[in-house]
């Protein structure tokens, strides 16, 4: 009987994958044959815990940019016709409002695992999110660790 292979890509877009058992974690900046591993038989426990997911908005700067560049216009429309300028200057003021909303960053708390091991930075071990995706890969981990657990004879 082969062994589980498992993978899958957590709410913090680290791909993550079980292969005889070792697990593999890669993060966007790693190339193909990059990325941490860490051989199931290392893990002690898989705790819950909660962590803290960052967002920004790409477009919130260039969208107020473009906004208070169609205010300026707007502005310099207004010598000519104020009727001229009024739709400008609307679309102008709703692009600036909606940027400006989108430029601080979100904060999100999400429910995460986290892999208690002996290894040098055990923040890297937390897989985001409570789906069925990082569930599932998690439940083969724990077949992984009790097959493990099954082969070591018992101590006394």
């Amino acid at each position: 009987m082969g062994r589980e292979s498992k993978y899958c890509l957590d709410e913090n877009h680290i791909k993550w994958s079980l292969v005889e058992g070792v697990i593999t974690r890669k993060n966007k900046e790693d190339g193909p044959h990059d990325g941490q591993t860490l051989p199931v038989s290392e893990i002690k426990a898989i705790e819950k815990t909660q962590m803290h997911l960052v967002r920004r908005s790409a477009l919130g700067k260039p969208v107020a940019l473009i906004g208070l560049a169609i205010l300026g216009l707007s502005l310099l429309l207004i010598s000519v016709s104020w009727l001229a300028a009024a739709p400008g200057f609307v679309l102008g003021l709703l692009a600036l409002v909606w940027g400006v909303k989108r430029i601080p960053a979100q904060t999100e708390t999400i429910g995460a695992f986290r892999m208690v091991a002996s290894v040098p930075n055990p923040d890297d071990w937390i897989m985001a999110g409570e789906v069925p995706e990082v569930e599932g890969f998690l439940d083969g981990v724990k077949a992984e660790m009790a097959a493990e657990a099954a082969k070591q004879p018992a101590q006394p």
